[in-house]
């Protein structure tokens, strides 16, 4: 899995969006199996600024938070990549011990 942050500074706000893409085949039979991880995304800046549960393989630049300070920028980044690890890397640990075929003599 790759993820790029994006950051941009205009007018005096502190932008950050995210873009996760290259998944490796592992990666997608995980989250076939198990579901895709969420990962809470800020989306605006100021008063106006919304948050959004979104999948994992749905993160895109479309959703940008921006910040008045740097400081405030770069932790919203750390966040999201923490949430981003935590999540792949939960998904990478687990092991399908149900999916199975079984004869069952009555």
């Amino acid at each position: 899995m790759k993820i790029t942050v994006n950051r941009s500074l205009t007018s005096g706000v502190y932008w950050v969006s995210f873009k996760v893409s290259e998944f490796s085949q592992h990666e997608l039979l995980q989250m076939e199996r198990f579901g895709i991880p969420y990962v809470n995304l800020k989306n605006g800046t100021g008063p106006h600024q919304a948050t959004a549960r979104v999948r994992l393989n749905q993160v895109n630049e479309q959703s940008k938070a921006g910040f008045s300070a740097e400081d405030d920028a770069r932790t919203y980044e750390d966040y999201v990549l923490g949430q981003i690890r935590e999540g792949m890397n939960s998904i990478r640990d687990k092991k399908d011990d149900f999916t199975a075929s079984e004869e069952v003599t009555i």
